[in-house]
């Protein structure tokens, strides 16, 4: 699922707008045991809290200066 928008928080609110109605779709059709869990393949997920780390890393860096933000989790 994708969306856009002018701003950061605007795409945010996008994305979200299209999950809830995909999701309200889903129960509309009774397909939920087909979509609903449907987990992403892990390499997905590696990509999703790599790209975490690094924003995090960039929003927290000029508080901490020289202190790299280590992002550890576990699968």
């Amino acid at each position: 699922m994708a969306s856009q928008g002018r701003t950061l928080a605007q795409a945010k609110k996008n994305i979200a707008e299209a999950i809830q109605l995909f999701l309200e779709s889903v129960r509309a059709a009774g397909d939920e045991k087909e979509f609903i869990p449907r987990p992403a393949p892990l390499e997905e997920w590696l990509k999703y809290f790599q790209a975490l780390a690094r924003q995090m890393n960039k929003d927290f860096r000029p508080a901490a200066k020289s202190q790299p933000l280590c992002l550890q989790f576990c699968i």
